[in-house]
């Protein structure tokens, strides 16, 4: 992966604002009916609210999950994508239909964003999940070759090269409907082998998981958020941060 979580933040943060000046166009002079309170706009703007948002959270979680490898709750072990971050996976997967419309307030896709949670989607699955949409070639149960080449962080050609049948050890595909699928077991077994896949991490559910459940006293709470804010993290990361740097 050649950009970074901080890089995705800030790409996701950017859009965050420029989609909620977007919306502001399709309800037109809030003027009128806001009684003096913030526009739609600058209510969706904000960016305390947009750290505390499904969308930056669930992104968050699934850079975590899908570039890093890193355990999580929610995702893999044979559920089902839910929640937020099957939200998240179904407000991604319709980006690219709003982007003539999202063109004219300049306000460019979050690539990097779609690519996370494409992978966190593919690594779900590779790790036993289930999809909550079907994936771009129809499969529920099979990775396409964009998925995989997603897991591998290579070119997809280079990884359509790879299933070239004549090779001495090819990545072995099958025909889903009128596409081409990969099964869950070949996929495991090839990518092994990849430079660039970074294997599932086994263990425990990671710390933020498990203090999700402790009550904590208002100002504790408070104090968290506030230096968390401070350098640009949800109070679930600086926790995380927190903790590892022990």
């Amino acid at each position: 992966m050649s950009y970074t979580k901080n890089e995705v933040q800030e790409e996701l943060m950017n859009f965050m604002k420029g989609f909620a000046e977007s919306i502001q166009r399709l309800y037109g002079n809030m003027d009128e009916v806001r009684n003096g309170q913030a526009a739609v706009s600058d209510f969706l703007g904000d960016e305390k609210r947009i750290r505390k948002s499904w969308l930056w959270n669930a992104v968050n979680e699934m850079y975590d999950y899908g570039i890093e490898g890193k355990p999580n709750g929610a995702l893999g072990n044979g559920k089902t994508v839910d929640g937020s971050h099957a939200d998240v996976e179904m407000f991604i997967r319709g980006l690219d239909s709003l982007e003539l419309y999202l063109d004219e307030d300049s306000v460019p896709l979050p690539k990097r964003c779609m690519t996370v949670v494409r992978t966190a989607v593919a690594r779900h699955v590779l790790e036993g999940g289930e999809r909550y949409t079907q994936d771009e070639d129809g499969a529920w149960d099979y990775l396409s070759l964009p998925e995989v080449a997603l897991l591998a962080d290579m070119e997809e050609r280079s990884v359509r090269n790879a299933a070239n049948p004549k090779l001495a050890d090819p990545l072995k595909t099958v025909s889903v409907g009128k596409r081409t699928g990969v099964t869950i077991e070949e996929a495991r077994r090839w990518l092994v082998g990849r430079k660039g896949f970074v294997p599932t991490k086994t263990g425990s559910e990671p710390a933020t998981e498990r203090l999700t459940s402790i009550a904590l006293p208002e100002s504790t709470a408070q104090q968290l958020e506030q230096q968390a804010e401070a350098i640009g993290l949800s109070v679930a990361e600086f926790i995380a941060q927190q903790i590892n740097a022990q």
